[in-house]
């Protein structure tokens, strides 16, 4: 398990030089599970330095994009990290690699990338975001972590 959170420290690197980060595709507030991911994802972003924002990206320089499954990818500035969660059926997968060629999709399970990249599709072997809420949690004396939920509305 360890190792899995590790490498989940690569993460600020494929976004290449950006300093801020724009995630997209959020997961509804009721998707306990995706808010998991995002809050995760968050975390780790905010840990090594980098600036979050949410919605719709501006393409500015210096900035990375990060979809994280919902809706489309904005074609007008395009992710560099697609990040659909763990149960994204098979097709789904396919077609969002098929859509989006500069981005690299995130799977968790090696025969899931070994799929993508036998289409032809840039994929990344990388544990489910929220394994970096759990690991930063980990670092806390029991019962001192602290999980922030959005509001709902």
């Amino acid at each position: 398990m360890e190792r899995i959170k590790r490498s989940l420290q690569e993460v600020p690197a494929y976004l290449g030089p950006a300093r801020h980060v724009v995630i997209t595709g959020l997961p509804p507030a009721a998707d306990l599970d995706g808010q998991l991911r995002l809050e995760g994802l968050v975390c780790l972003l905010l840990a090594r330095g980098l600036s979050v924002a949410y919605g719709r990206p501006s393409a500015r320089p210096g900035e990375a994009t990060i979809w994280l499954g919902a809706g489309e990818p904005d074609p007008a500035a395009p992710p560099l990290l697609l990040w659909p969660p763990a149960d994204t059926p098979p097709r789904r997968l396919a077609a969002i690699a098929a859509a989006d060629k500069a981005g690299r999709v995130c799977v968790a399970d090696p025969g899931r990338l070994a799929a993508l990249r036998a289409s032809g599709a840039r994929g990344l072997l990388l544990p489910d975001p929220s394994h970096a809420l759990w690991g930063l949690l980990d670092q806390h004396p029991k019962g001192s972590g602290c999980l922030r939920l959005p509001r709902e509305g």
